[in-house]
């Protein structure tokens, strides 16, 4: 929805979430107000700001479209859009990179002074960069889109999504580990592959604070303290880049993502990104243009459970292990051995408690023996997660 739209029509947004409108889309383009007028779009950045408080005053989230790759712009103002887009508490956004498509005004003048680059028909598909730039290259445009994804989609993000840990960090993997790489893993050259990976990675660095989300058990974080995971991302040129989740002595649930790699944590791993791209490549291709996806089902770029399972077992196939602190981790596995019982029996009660409901509810029919059957089947199911809820604080 256009933002001037928004703006004269407030009344209107009223009445659309009194109906149950839960998301709108809106195109901020830019956080660069000269870049705005460029556009000549009627938008300004007061205008973009006001919309975005009438859609938040009626509790409607907000998908936020930018578009980088402004001839002029520079590498420090692009780097600005997507931590505008978080200041401005956007819930998602979409990037794409202006693109010159042919039979526009916009393309012609581009051809009449010889600044269109690549007449690759397949890289219009506003992922590529495919006009002169003054202060980058159209491959460095291209990094620099994998950057903001990454800046953006950071773990903080999949958190302030969700309502449990669980939630949280299905969403990291499936979204962040495997929708958008899917994408620029298959639609960029294969030569610079692993520099996209390093500059999509790249754009996550930073220290997260994450304890503050309610969800987050303190009980867990309790027996869970000085619990340390490593994660690090070796890349051919020597370089590494490193996830370390931590749990600190103030109970604190703590994300950092750094260049480098520390030392004496309870599980320490390391993947090559040729290792984590050939996963990618193996797996069902979610996404081959951001045409597919840009504003119709965003779901499309979250990889579904099926893929999310064969993206798990590669993983863990391809996954070295550097360290493991036995002692810690003994100790782990006798906090969950004492958790189990009283939460056996929770999970016992519960289900039968919702069986009981059904029943009366007369939610069954046909064969009584198959419910049952079922059951037990989610009694089981529920039970071999125990462990792991027990030293993770799962919502």
């Amino acid at each position: 929805m256009r933002v001037d739209h928004i703006n004269k029509n407030p009344n209107i947004i009223k009445g659309l979430a009194e109906v149950g409108m839960e998301w709108i889309a809106i195109g901020i383009e830019s956080p660069n107000q000269e870049r705005l007028k460029r556009l000549k779009k009627g938008i300004t950045t007061a205008g973009v700001e006001k919309a975005i408080k009438i859609l938040k005053e009626n509790d409607i989230k907000i998908v936020g479209y930018l578009m980088i790759g402004d001839p002029d712009e520079t590498l420090e103002q692009t780097k600005e859009y997507p931590v505008y887009a978080t200041k401005m508490g956007i819930e998602k956004i979409m990037l794409a990179i202006q693109t010159p498509h042919p039979g526009t005004q916009f393309f012609n003048e581009l051809e009449q002074k010889g600044e269109i680059t690549s007449y690759d028909w397949e890289k219009y598909d506003i992922g590529h960069s495919v006009a002169k730039l003054k202060h980058m290259t159209n491959h460095e445009c291209e990094l620099l889109m994998d950057w903001c994804w990454g800046k953006f989609y950071n773990p903080e993000w999949a958190f302030s999504q969700k309502k449990s840990l669980k939630e949280a960090l299905y969403l990291i993997i499936s979204f962040v580990w495997i929708g958008y790489p899917s994408f620029f893993i298959h639609g960029r050259p294969k030569e610079s592959v692993e520099e996209n990976l390093k500059a999509y990675i790249s754009g996550m660095q930073g220290y997260y604070d994450l304890s503050k989300y309610e969800y987050i058990d303190d009980y867990n974080l309790k027996i869970l303290k000085n619990c340390d995971f490593q994660l690090t991302f070796q890349f051919s040129d020597g370089d590494n880049i490193s996830f370390v989740a931590s749990i600190d002595n103030n109970k604190k649930l703590i994300f950092d993502i750094f260049e480098g790699k520390r030392r004496n944590m309870l599980l320490d791993f390391t993947l090559k990104a040729t290792d984590y791209i050939k996963i990618i490549k193996a797996l069902p291709n979610q996404i081959t243009s951001l045409v597919h996806w840009a504003g119709f089902n965003f779901d499309n770029f979250k990889a579904n459970i099926q893929t999310f399972k064969t993206f798990s077992k590669m993983f863990v196939k391809a996954i070295r292990i550097d360290t493991i602190m036995y002692r810690k981790v003994l100790k782990y596995l006798v906090i969950a051995a004492k958790f189990l019982p009283q939460k056996t029996y929770e999970l016992i009660r519960e289900e039968l408690q919702i069986f009981k409901n059904n029943i009366k509810s007369n939610i069954f029919q046909g064969n009584m023996s198959k419910n049952y059957k079922n059951l037990v089947k989610n009694i089981i199911y529920k039970f071999s997660m125990l462990p792991f809820t027990a030293v993770v604080p799962v919502g």
